[in-house]
């Protein structure tokens, strides 16, 4: 039988799977809207998008690793280390998409968007179910700065050389 903590660490698992997918879907809405096209004079963006998997692929791995320790039954101690591990794998996708993702374009409207306010709609009719007619649209939009800096190799090249060996050690 599985003790909460083993529950909370596997529930935190399977989100970390859930916002590599996102990201995925993400990043093959990018490749679809504004590579895909064969008169895009824009081939250089194709191999970011490669790097971006890449360091996806990474992190699933590492989340992969933290799933196959808890087959075993482990200590507190253990369960905390694992624990941990996990925090720091979602604290990179953070990273990965707050940071890095700059430095391609943004879909027409990202999936995040789209569920975000999916959710926000549905806790407004929950909030408003005795009065459905007070339910009001929502709009919702993402400001963003620009980055001016220029990659004349892989812009996640720090990315992979300082964050995610880090975690690949550990």
């Amino acid at each position: 039988m599985n003790s909460p903590n083993e529950i909370i660490i596997q529930r935190l698992i399977f989100e970390g799977y859930e916002r590599i997918c996102r990201f995925l879907l993400h990043l093959e809405d990018i490749d679809k809207q504004f590579y895909t096209n064969e008169e895009s004079i824009i081939v250089d963006k194709k191999p970011f998008i490669r790097s971006y998997e890449q360091c996806l692929e990474d992190l699933y791995i590492m989340f992969l690793h933290c799933q196959k320790k808890l087959v075993n039954t482990l200590r507190e101690s253990e369960l905390f280390e694992v624990f941990h591990n996990i925090e720091l794998l979602h604290i990179e996708i953070n990273n990965l998409q707050s940071k890095w993702l700059v430095h391609l374009p943004r879909p027409n409207e990202p999936i995040e968007l789209r569920r975000f306010i999916r959710v926000i709609q549905k806790q407004m009719a929950l909030y408003y179910k005795n009065d459905p007619g007070s339910v009001k649209p929502i709009s919702v939009f993402i400001k963003e700065g620009v980055g001016d800096e220029i990659f004349a190799v892989d812009p996640l090249k720090n990315y992979k050389l300082e964050e995610l060996i880090f975690l690949k050690i550990n």
